[in-house]
């Protein structure tokens, strides 16, 4: 990026839809009106709507790997998502899905790679805590296990 801003502005694209939209919206229209921009409203609502798609989207993506129905191939492509586009809200739905021993293995085996690259989450010691409790259980297969293994090391526990 030549434009330093230019960044910025994509680091923020990525990063805001994991937060909570509700206040996402409000503090796009806090910045906006107290800004010098000449249509303040205009610019609030593409900002919210461009947010609000991809909250939506990332809602869908949930939907799918939750779908025990769906086909498997969504469902992992689903989840390998995750791993450039931490969604931190997820973080319990995910962990029920990575804990359900009647879901599919290589959907669980997935899950847990994906989880390893939350390591700068604030939800990584919940994270952790799963990982060790579904490791431990006697009922969990051993590529799961050994998958769960490494995404320890990657959050670095």
């Amino acid at each position: 990026f030549a434009d330093e801003s230019q960044r910025v502005q994509y680091a923020a694209k990525g990063s805001l839809p994991m937060f909570n939209m509700e206040k996402i919206r409000d503090e796009i229209a806090r910045q906006t009106s107290a800004s010098n921009l000449t249509k303040p409203e205009e610019v609030a609502k593409t900002m919210t709507t461009y947010f609000e798609g991809q909250s939506i989207r990332y809602n869908r993506s949930l939907t799918v790997m939750q779908n025990k129905e769906a086909d498997i191939n969504d469902r992992i492509s689903a989840i390998r998502f995750l791993r450039n586009y931490n969604n931190h809200q997820q973080v319990p739905t995910l962990l029920t899905i990575l804990k359900d021993q009647t879901d599919d293995l290589e959907v669980r085996v997935v899950l847990a790679e994906a989880l390893g690259w939350f390591r700068w989450s604030f939800q990584k010691d919940t994270i952790a805590q799963a990982l060790k409790e579904v490791s431990k259980s006697k009922n969990t297969p051993k590529e799961l296990r050994e998958e769960i293994e490494q995404s320890l090391i990657r959050l670095q526990f």
